[in-house]
């Protein structure tokens, strides 16, 4: 069995403040922002190498994200293969 990096998501408190920073200090280009009303988040989408790296925020503070960002801060949310 092969396994293949799909995507890395990192939660962050100011999802604008984050692509600006992972743009302007990595060169790493924005590809879309989508809203996942589902998970009650916005997700910021960048390409790196056939992987995606996700910058993921909450829209609601009560979201299941939202709890777990003011309890545990910004950092790796999750790996995906």
């Amino acid at each position: 069995m092969t396994l293949k990096l799909d995507h890395i998501a990192i939660v962050v408190a100011d999802l604008e403040k984050a692509v600006e920073a992972f743009r302007d200090k990595l060169g790493l280009p924005c590809d879309k922002i989508e809203t996942v009303d589902a998970q009650q988040a916005r997700v910021a989408f960048f390409d790196v190498g056939g992987a995606h790296l996700e910058l993921v925020s909450p829209s609601q503070p009560d979201s299941a994200l939202g709890r777990s960002l003011a309890k545990r801060g910004e950092g790796l949310h999750h790996v995906c293969f």
